[in-house]
């Protein structure tokens, strides 16, 4: 991918032409990102007039009614794809081989600062191509306005946290409830209940709401992929976890219940805070025990999607409705990484003061590794591929969690007046940072580039398939790697994929790099059999012509 082109080479053949200069390799394709004004919206508003002909297909005069609107807008596509569009300083070039496109990717191509610069393209499916055509004016603000918000809502969080944590304790329950004393020391139940699950699982729950509002925010900045969103969404959500749940609610809940002791004799404050640090450890073995076996179980027998799926099926009445209700579930690693990381933080954070909390941990990941590697080989559908950006970025919170571990001990032991024991734990802060640099040298250069040495084992399409610029014969969309099989029921043959990405256009027909509402596939009429007329033959529907112009 090429960003900041100058107005020179803002054309196919100007871009080709200055990289086949450079002598890296042959191009085989090239494509300039264009400024579409009024064709999405066309393509949309064809999808929609098109649905609602499908869910209206027994009632004539609507037929007759949106079988002339859909007409109109199949003309208005074709019309504006045959138009000139300005280009944008976004384009693709496409190599012969691997080799060529790693070697353009990390070396300056232009002799101009911040011009023609060059990174490996993401994923064609993965690209969001309105947020392509962005000024860096634009970028800015958008990431400071969103990046404000974000520390706002952060600091909010941290009060019903604190909140919390001054409850955990029957002085701190007495303030706020008076009349649950006596209610409490009758019920031992009651009591454990109290004291021990419903923290945890208000915090998870709490905890659970934040991606639901980080998404958003995160989609507002207009970051280019959605890879790129999952992993702005997966660095905010952790970070939130490990402030609000490991940070604020340890130190919340030291401070509130030694608060009157630390008044009481002020000098022994480091006594006391060593001693009330490893008692709030029964805390995060709830919490860990919960997220095992309660969220995981959850997440096995996918309980949110199946009660989504129940109202969803309410309003299908299309073919179509059903087949894109019953699309596999796509898994989004913003909203699952941070939790098994947290998890993995906590367990070393009290390993030692807590020595119990390590049988917790490991039953949890040997649970969240069964049902995860089920969920991934039977359940979960990714729709794109990403090349492995996810991983340096956790293996980095993963050390950072080392850090916390090694500083929490420092501090437990000097608070506990073991300073000999507090200066053998130094050395390891220096042997943990050299590790971590030389480690993640090695790591993030191998997650963004292809040795060169892997580069030659891998064969090169043929021309057709990369620079062949006409739509996808929706025969051969079965054979593309990122459609799934699924046998026919009677309510719809699955005969069309989603149009999840690009509104108007089939998922399945965007395969290159240009702009899907230029080149992809349009949906055609989709309508159920019966209506037809032949009740059990899935070959009779009402379809449209190779013009996408609709035959009933």
């Amino acid at each position: 991918m090429v960003t900041a082109i100058p107005e020179k080479l803002r054309s196919n053949a100007a871009l080709r032409d200055f990289f086949d200069k450079l002598n890296a390799g042959p191009v085989e394709a090239v494509h300039i990102c264009p400024q579409l004004q009024e064709l999405p919206r066309i393509l949309k508003k064809r999808a929609d007039y098109l649905r609602k002909l499908e869910k209206t297909c027994t009632v004539v005069d609507v037929i007759e009614h949106y079988h002339k609107l859909i007409q109109s807008y199949d003309h208005l596509v074709s019309k504006a794809r045959s138009l000139s569009y300005p280009p944008t300083t976004v384009g693709f070039v496409t190599f012969a081989d691997q080799k060529s496109a790693s070697v353009i990717a990390q070396t300056l191509t232009h002799t101009q600062a911040y011009t023609c610069v060059t990174q490996i393209a993401p994923d064609p499916r993965d690209i969001l191509w309105d947020n392509l055509y962005r000024t860096r004016r634009e970028v800015l603000v958008r990431k400071a306005a969103t990046e404000l918000v974000i520390f706002i809502l952060l600091c909010f969080w941290t009060y019903p946290v604190a909140t919390l944590a001054s409850w955990l304790g029957v002085d701190g329950l007495q303030k706020v409830f008076p009349y649950i004393q006596e209610w409490i020391d009758r019920n031992a139940i009651t009591r454990g209940m109290i004291f021990k699950l419903l923290p945890s699982l208000f915090v998870l729950v709490f905890m659970a709401i934040v991606p639901i509002i980080l998404e958003p925010l995160i989609r507002f900045q207009r970051k280019p992929s959605r890879s790129l969103v999952e992993l702005a969404v997966l660095k905010k959500y952790f970070l939130f976890q490990l402030i609000n749940v490991l940070l604020i609610f340890t130190v919340a809940s030291t401070f509130f219940s030694s608060f009157y002791a630390i008044v009481e004799k002020p000098t022994d404050i480091t006594t006391i805070l060593g001693r009330q640090l490893p008692l709030f450890a029964p805390f995060f073995i709830n919490y860990v025990t919960i997220l095992g076996l309660g969220y995981l179980p959850l997440k096995l027998v996918q309980l949110g999607p199946m009660i989504l799926l129940s109202i969803r099926r309410l309003y299908c009445s299309s073919p179509r409705d059903y087949a894109e209700l019953l699309t596999p579930v796509n898994i989004d690693y913003g909203w699952a990484y941070p939790i098994p990381m947290l998890v993995f933080v906590i367990v070393l954070t009290y390993s030692v003061m807590a020595p119990l909390i390590l049988v917790f941990g490991a039953a949890y990941f040997s649970i969240a590794y069964l049902f995860q590697k089920y969920n991934f080989l039977y359940v979960y559908f990714r729709r794109f591929e990403t090349g492995g950006i996810f991983w340096p970025v956790v293996a980095r919170r993963l050390v950072f969690g080392v850090f916390i571990f090694q500083l929490t001990m420092l501090g437990v032991l000097i608070l506990n007046n073991a300073y000999v024991s507090g200066l053998l734990i130094a050395p390891l802060f220096v042997i943990t940072v050299v590790a971590y640099r030389r480690i993640f040298r090695a790591l993030e250069e191998r997650s963004r580039f292809l040795p060169l040495e892997l580069s030659e084992l891998i064969v090169p399409k043929s021309p057709d398939e990369c620079t062949n610029p006409e739509p996808i014969p929706t025969t051969d969309l079965d054979l593309l790697d990122d459609q799934y099989e699924a046998a026919p029921t009677s309510k719809t043959d699955y005969r069309e994929s989603p149009m999840s990405r690009c509104p108007g256009i089939l998922d399945a027909s965007e395969r290159t790099y240009s702009h899907p509402a230029m080149v992809g596939v349009l949906p055609k009429l989709w309508l159920p059999r019966t209506i037809v007329g032949v009740k059990n033959d899935s070959s009779i529907y009402a379809t449209t012509d190779e013009k996408h112009e609709v035959q009933l």
